[in-house]
C-alpha cells in the first residue's frame, strides 16, 4: 500500500519501535523481543508506516489496518508522484544507460531502472520498494516487493554484466584519466558465497566482501565493478584486475598503485605483458635504497 500523507493516524501507545532511514523516521510493530547469540538485545517486528515529523502522527501502511483494525487496508488513489521520475529519466537518457539496459538487459531492463530510481531516492533497504513503487511513477509502472527485487537481482547474468559494462565503457569521457580503487564491505549475512574473513580495513570483526571499481576520474561516474572474495589481498587480485581491464577494452593503461598492491611477482606480470606502472614500494625492501637511484632502464632488472 503507497502511504498516503493526508491519512494519518495516532500513534500506538505501546509495542512500538523507531528506524531512520534515509532522513524518514518508520514505525514498527514489535511481535517479540529476545537476545541473539552474541547475546545482544533484539527483536522481531513489522513495519506498520511511517511517522510524519511535523504531526507527530503514523502514517499508516496496510500492516497497521491488518494488525490494529484487523481489516483489509483501503484502495490506493492511484496517484503517482512523478517529479522523481522525470527527472531520473532524463538523466539515464542523457547517460545513454536506458537504451544499453534495454539491449543487454531485454527481459527485465524496466524492472532494474526502477530499482535504480528507488535506490537514489530513498537507499538500499528494499523493505519500502513496495511502498514506493504504489506511490511514484517509475519505468514499470507496477509494484515491486522486495523478495521480487532479491530475485532480479539473482537473476542478472554474469556475462551479460560483463558486455554491459564493455559498451558503457565507451561512453567515458574522451582522455578521461579512469581511477581503480578497492573497498571491503562487512556483513553479518549467511548466504553470500565470496564473504569471507580477511583484512578488514575498518577493523570489524565481520567476514567481507571486496569490491573493486574503475570511475571517471572528470565525470565521477562509475565504469566497472567487479566483486571478490573478502580474503584475497589488493596484490593477490591484480592479475585479476589487469584481465578485466582487457575485457572491457582498457587501452593504453598505466597503472598507478599503492603498495598495498607491490609483489616480486607482480611487477614482473606487468612488465612481462607490457603495461606501464608506477607503485609506491614499501620502503622495508632490501633493495629499496639502491633502487629509488637506479636509471629508469635498469630497474626492471631488479
Amino acid at each position: 500500500m503507497a502511504l498516503n500523507k493526508e491519512v494519518q493516524v495516532s500513534l500506538p501507545e505501546h509495542g512500538i519501535a523507531y528506524k531512520k532511514v534515509s532522513g524518514k523516521t518508520y514505525v514498527y510493530y514489535v511481535t517479540a523481543t529476545y537476545r541473539n547469540e552474541k547475546g545482544k538485545p533484539t527483536c522481531e517486528r513489522s513495519s506498520i508506516g511511517r511517522l510524519d515529523e511535523e504531526t507527530g502522527r503514523l502514517i499508516p501502511n496496510r500492516n497497521y489496518y491488518e494488525i490494529y483494525l484487523k481489516q483489509p487496508a483501503p484502495a490506493a488513489t492511484g496517484i503517482y508522484d512523478c517529479g522523481v521520475n522525470y527527472v531520473f529519466e532524463e538523466v539515464m537518457s542523457k547517460l545513454g544507460i536506458s537504451k544499453l539496459l534495454k539491449k543487454c538487459f531485454p527481459e527485465n531492463y524496466k524492472e532494474i531502472l526502477t530499482v535504480a530510481q528507488y535506490m537514489l531516492s530513498e537507499g538500499n533497504v528494499m523493505y519500502y520498494l513496495d511502498d514506493y513503487t504504489e506511490s511514484h511513477k517509475t519505468a514499470l509502472n507496477e509494484s515491486i516487493s522486495s523478495a521480487k527485487s532479491s530475485k532480479i537481482f539473482s537473476s542478472l547474468r554474469q556475462e551479460d554484466m560483463l558486455i554491459f559494462f564493455r559498451e558503457w565503457m565507451k561512453h567515458k569521457k574522451s582522455g578521461e584519466y579512469v581511477a581503480y580503487d578497492v573497498t571491503s564491505i562487512s556483513s553479518y549475512a549467511k548466504n553470500i558465497e565470496e564473504l569471507e574473513w580477511g583484512y578488514n580495513r575498518d577493523k570489524e570483526k565481520l567476514p567481507q566482501i571486496n569490491m573493486g571499481m574503475y570511475y571517471g576520474e572528470e565525470s565521477g561516474l562509475p565504469l566497472y565493478y567487479r566483486v571478490y572474495p573478502g580474503s584475497i589481498s589488493d596484490k593477490a587480485h591484480l592479475k585479476y584486475m589487469v584481465a578485466g581491464n582487457e575485457f572491457i577494452n582498457g587501452k593504453r593503461t598505466r597503472f598507478v598503485m599503492d603498495r598495498g598492491f607491490y609483489s616480486a611477482d607482480n611487477l614482473k606480470f606487468l612488465t612481462e605483458n607490457g603495461y606501464s606502472f608506477v607503485i609506491a614500494l614499501p620502503g622495508s625492501l632490501k633493495y629499496f635504497p639502491d633502487f629509488v637511484f637506479l636509471p629508469l632502464a635498469d630497474r626492471s632488472q631488479v
